[in-house]
């Protein structure tokens, strides 16, 4: 449980693969390689559903190899996020990082 001045950064939701991406390669901070893999899930709110995009780093896309579209999984997954500077204004970007991902 956390205490008033500390933050958890761990949250878990349930829902059904749509699309399970292969590696995908891309050159990040520093010139430096890094490989992820996207894993999309029909989540509801209420009555609607959404499509959501998690990505899985290099050690946790490992958790991805037995998931195929259309299995029912469930996914611990962190907030991360970028800021990007254009014409003196500043834009956040949000990305839900998957940590694990459980068949079932």
């Amino acid at each position: 449980m956390a205490t008033k001045n500390q933050q958890i950064n761990q949250f878990e939701i349930s829902g059904k693969a749509i699309h399970v991406g292969q590696p995908e390669s891309y050159v990040g901070k520093n010139n430096v390689t890094k490989i992820t893999r996207k894993l999309v899930m029909e989540v509801f709110c209420g009555n609607y559903a959404d499509e959501v995009e998690f990505f899985f780093n290099q050690s946790n896309m490992n958790n991805l190899l037995q998931i195929k579209d259309g299995d029912w999984v469930t996914i611990s997954f962190c907030l991360k996020g970028t800021k990007s500077l254009k014409d003196g204004k500043a834009r956040w970007y949000p990305k839900l990082e998957g940590l694990t991902c459980i068949k079932g």
